[in-house]
């Protein structure tokens, strides 16, 4: 008996259905089915048919017309002429409406009383400003020309005493020089230096 095609006889996408020119259907799931081949076999026709062994094969079949039906294209139908849509006719022209009159003018309201001016309350006198105390003078300290008893006074042969503190005062001097006179002099810059006297 003749095997009758299963639900299984559905194209395959697999590399072994693909690459092939017999249709990319299993044959042994589509017994006595008639399909169209694949690649430059595309308008050849195989046959599912069973073989001595049992199994279903794709076999040409040159029984039947080897070429597709081609579809008619449908016609395609002329779209309608649109109708030119009637032209509109002009509205009237409308009447200019008559000018209204002018409003009576307004009496102006009578002018308010100015309310009278606050009288502003008497400056306050500043007190008087304390005067401020003198702050006292210090006193200068009082330089005294004293014997000075360093190594820079000892060492010199001028006299051993500050000549700032000494302002114009005669000392002896020191050192090989105690038999000599010196006297404290203010120099150009305004220091006081110990000087020989003749």
């Amino acid at each position: 008996m003749r095997k009758s095609p299963s639900s299984n006889c559905v194209r395959q996408t697999t590399k072994k259905y693909v690459t092939r020119k017999s249709p990319p259907y299993p044959a042994n799931e589509c017994p006595g089915l008639v399909k169209f081949g694949q690649h430059e076999d595309d308008m050849v026709i195989y046959f599912s048919k069973k073989m001595s062994n049992g199994v279903y094969r794709w076999v040409k079949n040159d029984d039947v017309i080897n070429e597709r039906p081609k579809k008619k294209s449908p016609v395609k139908k002329k779209s309608p002429v649109k109708k030119k849509s009637p032209v509109k006719k002009k509205s009237p022209v409308k009447k200019k409406s008559p000018v209204k009159k002018k409003s009576p003018v307004k009496k102006k309201s009578p002018v308010k009383k100015k309310s009278p001016v606050k009288k502003k309350s008497p400056v306050k006198k500043k007190s008087p400003v304390k005067k401020k105390s003198p702050k006292p003078k210090r006193k200068s300290p009082v330089v005294r020309c004293t014997k000075q008893s360093t190594k820079k006074y000892i060492t010199r042969k001028s006299p051993p005493y500050p000549a700032s503190n000494c302002p114009g005062k005669t000392k002896y001097g020191q050192n090989g020089d105690d038999k000599v006179r010196y006297r404290s002099k203010r120099a150009s810059n305004g220091s006081y230096r110990w000087q020989k006297m003749k």
